[in-house]
C-alpha cells in the first residue's frame, strides 16, 4: 500500500484486536493479501460489512433453531444425549478379586476407564483386609 502500513491478516488471531493495538496509526487500511479482500475504499468494507451481517443473522438462526429442537424433544420426554452402558458391579468386584488390573476389567468388558470407576464399587482407603475386618 502507497504511503500506509501492510498488515498481513494471515497472522491475526481470531480472538479480534483494535486499530490502535495492531498499529495504533490513524490511517490503518486493512486488506488481506489472501484472499484479495481489500477495505480501502468505502464500497468493499460495506460490501464485508453486509456479508459479515448475513454471516452473524444466519449464525443466530441456526442457534435458535437447534434450542427450538432441544425443547420439543425434552417436552416430549425424549432422550437426550448418548446412552449409558449398563454394567454390573458385581462382575467388576470379582475380576478385581481375581488380581485383574483396571485396564483389563475395562478392556474384557468393553467400556472406558471413566466408565469403570463410575461404575465399580467404592472401595475404602484404608485395607481391610490387612486388618481382619473383612
Amino acid at each position: 500500500m502507497p504511503g500506509g502500513a501492510a498488515l498481513d491478516c494471515g497472522k491475526i488471531p481470531v480472538s479480534g484486536h483494535t486499530v490502535s493495538a495492531l498499529g495504533g496509526e490513524a490511517h490503518l487500511a486493512h486488506f488481506c493479501v489472501a484472499e484479495r479482500l481489500d477495505f480501502a475504499s468505502l464500497g468493499n468494507l460495506v460490501g464485508f460489512t453486509l456479508l459479515s451481517a448475513v454471516a452473524e443473522l444466519e449464525r443466530s438462526l441456526i442457534v435458535e433453531r437447534v434450542r427450538a429442537g432441544l425443547r420439543n424433544a425434552r417436552a416430549k420426554c425424549k432422550t437426550l444425549g448418548r446412552l449409558r452402558k449398563v454394567v454390573d458391579p458385581g462382575r467388576i468386584t470379582s475380576l478385581r478379586e481375581q488380581g485383574h488390573s483396571l485396564r483389563s476389567i475395562a478392556s474384557e468388558l468393553g467400556i472406558g476407564l471413566a466408565t469403570l470407576y463410575r461404575s465399580a464399587p467404592r472401595r475404602s482407603n484404608t485395607r481391610e483386609r490387612e486388618f481382619g475386618t473383612r
